[in-house]
């Protein structure tokens, strides 16, 4: 089977600096593929030398081995949507027989959108290991019958099929450990240094889209998975930095705590730093001390908002006070923070924008991006808002890109906001967050800490190691700081 990863990261003049993680979703669905003994091919756009064309699907073909008719399974984000459809349209035009599949949060949460917009033949609902698996068997059977698959949806006589919802889930200590091995071609793209320990989250954020995938379910990894894929990272692939990539690591305290255990037991915190997020109503002075004591370096919040009000209507569960508390223990417990604000909720104001600045600052918050409200399909904001005039997802979605006021282009017309409430215009609402994003990112401390550890802390924003001994390196941060002056003065007029 060959898998695809489109491009879905519009990150414009900070292209350079954002470090590219391997797509772990599709990962996933490969390393399982793989244990069931299915020849597995990766296509990740966003580092493959080949551009996406019909001499490239032959190339894949060929890497295959396999008989046809071919199967091509793509793991998409909303924003990543439009380009898997226009290479699908390439696929279906190139090997007409071959099957089609779609997967991933965008697929899932709106599955005929695939289905209307692209020559999808099938469309994976939600995890999509065992669904695929399924899928391919069902595909090379002599019925094909589909509808005895659970969890997809597909077109049949011009009516879109949706079978019954999946009923069984895999844990994370039923799927094979994540298979770094499909990626290694090209480790010198790849941020390699991800790993997984849980997946889920109980709570329910109105903006989050990735409930779709995993529902209120929580899944985690028993300790010794964790630590044999660390060590792999580290003793296999020279890793020394490791991003957890959970989506709230501390859910269970007694088992963050038991993991940081056995970091230390293992010895691995004296050869790897790592960095995790989780909740601010999540830690305690005991789970910071551990994670301080395992080389954790940085713990990233979603804080979101800064008023209580504004807590409330986007359903956080949790308090500023709690954000603040959590803040000042991380500090003190010797790590660094890390934190996201969105702007432009409706009912928003001016103070309320102004609060969580005022809040980054006056904590000291260590790297802090503001964000503009991004509507996803299937949250409760997107159906908040998918009526009222200041929602403009673009064509194919293409607006919908949560940093969009942060990499535009300074010297070129901008992407719209996907949404913009009514009290404030979109012109001022992305100068706003222009500014407040510079005016925090410049300040001295954050400059210096920058430049020493060639790492804005977080993950957000990486320099290469010794840049400034490498000419073309010293160019394109040349470029880049133009382009930030550019960007910093459009804030203002």
């Amino acid at each position: 089977m060959i898998l695809l990863s489109p491009i879905a990261r519009a990150l414009g003049i900070f292209q350079p600096y954002v470090p590219v993680s391997v797509p772990m979703g599709l990962g996933y669905v490969a390393g399982y593929l793989e244990e069931q003994g299915e020849p597995i091919v990766i296509y990740d756009e966003e580092v493959h030398s080949r551009p996406f064309d019909e001499d490239c699907i032959d190339y894949l073909v060929s890497l295959e081995k396999a008989p046809p008719p071919y199967v091509f399974g793509f793991s998409n984000v909303t924003a990543g949507q439009s380009r898997a459809e226009d290479m699908a349209r390439l696929i279906r035009k190139k090997y007409p027989e071959s099957l089609i599949v779609m997967g991933g949060v965008h697929p899932t949460l709106i599955p005929d959108d695939p289905l209307d917009h692209s020559p999808t033949d099938i469309v994976v609902i939600g995890q999509g290991e065992q669904t695929m698996w399924e899928v391919l068997k069902t595909f090379r059977s002599d019925d094909k019958n589909f509808d005895q698959v659970e969890g997809i949806a597909f077109r049949r006589d011009g009516e879109i099929i949706k079978t019954s919802p999946r009923t069984k889930f895999l844990s994370l200590n039923e799927m094979p450990d994540f298979p770094y091995h499909f990626f290694e071609e090209f480790l010198h793209k790849y941020d390699l240094g991800w790993v997984v320990s849980s997946y889920g989250c109980p709570f329910d954020c109105v903006f989050c889209s990735q409930r779709a995938i995993t529902g209120v379910r929580v899944s985690y990894s028993e300790n010794e998975k964790v630590i044999n894929q660390i060590r792999t990272l580290v003793e296999k692939y020279g890793v020394d930095h490791i991003w957890f990539a959970d989506d709230n690591l501390s859910i269970k305290k007694k088992r963050i705590l038991s993991l940081c255990d056995d970091i230390v037991k293992s010895g691995l915190h004296k050869k790897c730093s790592f960095d995790a997020q989780t909740r601010a109503d999540g830690v305690n002075e005991e789970i910071l001390a551990a994670m301080k004591r395992a080389n954790f370096r940085t713990i990233s919040y979603g804080i979101e908002v800064a008023t209580d009000r504004l807590m409330k209507m986007i359903n956080k569960s949790e308090t500023v006070e709690d954000c603040e508390r959590a803040i000042k223990m991380s500090h003190e417990a010797g790590l660094d923070v890390a934190g996201t604000f969105i702007f432009g909720w409706p009912t928003e104001t001016d103070e309320d924008r102004k609060a969580a600045f005022d809040l980054a600052l006056r904590l000291d918050m260590d790297t802090v991006r503001f964000n503009n409200a991004t509507p996803y399909p299937g949250t409760a904001l997107y159906d908040w808002v998918k009526n009222d005039p200041g929602f403009n997802p673009g064509h194919r979605w293409k607006n919908m890109n949560t940093v969009g006021a942060l990499v535009s282009h300074p010297f070129k017309k901008p992407n719209p906001f996907s949404y913009c409430p009514s009290t404030i215009s979109e012109k001022r609402l992305r100068k706003i967050i222009l500014r407040y994003n510079f005016f925090f990112a410049l300040r001295p401390r954050i400059i210096l800490k920058l430049f020493k550890n060639g790492v804005n802390l977080g993950g957000h924003f990486t320099l290469p190691k010794k840049w400034y001994f490498q000419p073309k390196e010293i160019l394109v941060f040349m470029r880049f700081c133009f382009y930030t002056m550019g960007s910093i003065v459009r804030s203002f007029v």
